[in-house]
């Protein structure tokens, strides 16, 4: 945990003391968002729309290419410090389902006060996916909850500091957060299965973006959720997930088009006593996003 935390001390820093976008105030709007996705800063400017989709198939081991995920995210710039944002799984089909299932819906405020950090409040809505990290929208990953029954369903919330440092302009950002999630599942019997109510998970974040060019990007990130809340039975080192994704992409359309894949592990840390290998569950994720 110590490492973790560390690098998300260390990001914060050099966002703080990074000068390359000193000069952005998101007033500009449109023409004076940056192409390169390096250079881009936590929020959009003032009065742009961002439109993204994308489309994820799991390879959860024993179940090659049958689940599958869609979502659509739509964020507006309110100013260039503040942005607001809805994102919906609408489709969600994993082990135990017959078909494809409504996987909810969650709505964000990211205010910037520094053009490098921002602060990020999300409230979590209803649906069949799970409570906290990427695991709410990866393929192949069985949810806690159940549309069927609401009250039953995941309604969370999380608090987070988004950050964003360009070390080599043009070419080379860092980024990450550091947050907490809480989850309000509640179902009969849940306390059965070692489950308490509420659930909560400090999350932190850490990866970079580089540009070898303006039209090709590359980014890596790692997560670590760390369940603090909910599931007392089960040691420190198995509520601690590790997701990890790798994502290349190309930007079009003087910087308002990005296409990209993404090769996405669910989980590095193997819980103890388990066989299972990090590429058991991995999933393709597939995307575009508009920015106007």
């Amino acid at each position: 945990m110590n490492r973790h935390f560390c690098a998300a001390v260390v990001v914060v820093v050099l966002a703080l003391s990074s000068p390359a976008l000193a000069d952005w105030d998101g007033k500009g709007g449109r023409s004076s968002y940056p192409e390169e996705k390096a250079n881009r800063p936590v929020t959009l400017g003032n009065g742009m729309v961002r439109v993204g989709g994308e489309i994820g198939i799991g390879f959860l081991k024993g179940r090659e290419g049958e689940d599958m995920t869609m979502s659509l995210d739509l964020a507006y710039g309110v100013t260039g410090q503040l942005e607001l944002g809805l994102g919906l799984d609408f489709l969600n089909r994993y082990a135990g389902t017959d078909s494809p299932e409504f996987g909810g819906w969650d709505v964000y405020l990211l205010y910037a006060p520094i053009k490098q950090v921002g602060l990020r409040i999300a409230l979590y809505m209803p649906g069949t996916r799970a409570w906290y990290g990427n695991m709410a929208s990866f393929p192949g990953v069985s949810p806690y909850t159940d549309f069927d029954h609401v009250e039953n369903n995941k309604v969370g919330l999380e608090f987070s500091v988004p950050l964003r440092v360009v070390v080599w302009q043009n070419h080379l950002n860092l980024h990450g957060s550091i947050g907490w999630q809480m989850g309000f599942v509640h179902y009969d019997n849940m306390e059965i299965v070692g489950i308490k109510y509420p659930q909560g998970a400090l999350c932190l974040s850490y990866g970079l973006t580089y540009n070898p060019m303006t039209l090709l990007w590359l980014d890596v990130t790692a997560e670590t959720f760390m369940v603090v809340l909910g599931f007392p039975d089960i040691s420190f080192h198995d509520r601690t997930q590790v997701p990890f994704s790798l994502t290349g992409g190309v930007t079009l359309l003087k910087g308002k088009l990005d296409l990209y894949a993404s090769f996405r592990f669910a989980n590095l840390n193997i819980p103890d006593g388990s066989s299972a290998d990090p590429g058991d569950i991995f999933a393709i994720m597939l995307g575009a996003s508009g920015q106007f």
